[in-house]
């Protein structure tokens, strides 16, 4: 795992079992889960992105199938 922090993103990127492009639009919606390997509700993306947007920041997420996922936030361009 990666965790990058600068003046104007954070980012956290793994090299998991990643995340099938078809679940990438809608990952971030409430009880959304990409898989069920783990445990969870669901809800931490969606926790996520509304603290990211009630900031007024961005976040991106990019992910390929058992290569890894990587989440950015950014503040400032």
């Amino acid at each position: 795992m990666e965790i990058s922090l600068t003046s104007q993103y954070f980012r956290i990127k793994d090299s998991g079992v990643g995340i099938a492009q078809k679940e990438l639009a809608t990952i971030q919606e409430r009880f959304k889960r990409a898989n069920s390997i783990e445990g969870g509700f669901g809800i931490g993306l969606d926790i996520v992105h509304q603290v990211v947007k009630s900031y007024g920041f961005e976040i991106t997420i990019d992910s390929k199938t058992d290569q890894g996922t990587e989440v950015s936030v950014t503040w400032q361009k």
